[in-house]
């Protein structure tokens, strides 16, 4: 004798009920979001923009990420226009953009400074501490000069991949008298921009 649970099924009732499917938004530009028709609830991730890693005469500092947020939820009306705020990429020792999704969060962007490791973006009140720089001397007394071998030193990064630090990048060998000393050719990256995740039931 059939269950009911097996009759359902080969009636096909089953399928034909209404199943939620996901859909998730990416936002890597700044625009207004108008919530769709029956959307109420919403998971956000969201990062600020990645500091410029960047290079001096006895050191390098790789960018420091933006604050971030993973899968939070937010409550949304139906027709609501929510500004979006995308927080731009740090260039070569410049601190990267906010990003902001209405007045719901905001988490700033990295830092870049050769002062020593600085640290990554954040998100208020809401937590989300971004990650912080590397910071390396590269110094030697002795010989008054600086190490040089080839290479490239990757800033901080977030979960999202979007609002990361810029690295450092430098040749072998490529070394320069200054004052005295010598310096290595050394490349600031900019970061990376942030975004904007939302995922929603339909």
């Amino acid at each position: 004798m059939l269950s009911w649970l097996t009759r359902v099924c080969q009636s096909g009732l089953w399928a034909k009920s209404a199943q939620p499917s996901l859909y998730r938004y990416v936002f890597t530009s700044s625009t207004t979001w108008t919530v769709p028709d029956s959307v109420k609830t919403a998971y956000i991730s969201l990062a600020g923009g990645g500091g410029g890693g960047l290079s001096g005469l006895q050191y390098y500092a790789t960018g420091s990420s933006g604050g971030y947020l993973l899968s939070r939820p937010v409550d949304l009306v139906p027709g609501q226009s929510i500004p979006i705020t995308i927080g731009g990429a740090g260039a070569e020792g410049s601190y990267g953009g906010t990003t902001s999704f209405g007045s719901y969060f905001s988490c700033t962007g990295g830092s870049s400074t050769l002062g020593g490791p600085s640290s990554g973006g954040n998100c208020g009140s809401a937590g989300g501490e971004g990650a912080y720089s590397q910071y390396v001397i590269m110094y030697e007394p002795d010989s008054y000069n600086y190490a040089n071998h080839g290479g490239y030193f990757s800033g901080a990064v977030t979960p999202l991949g979007y609002g990361s630090g810029g690295g450092v990048g430098r040749c072998a060998g490529c070394s320069r008298a200054v004052h005295g000393a010598a310096s290595l050719y050394t490349n600031g990256i900019p970061g990376r921009a942030g975004v904007v995740f939302l995922d929603v039931l339909y």
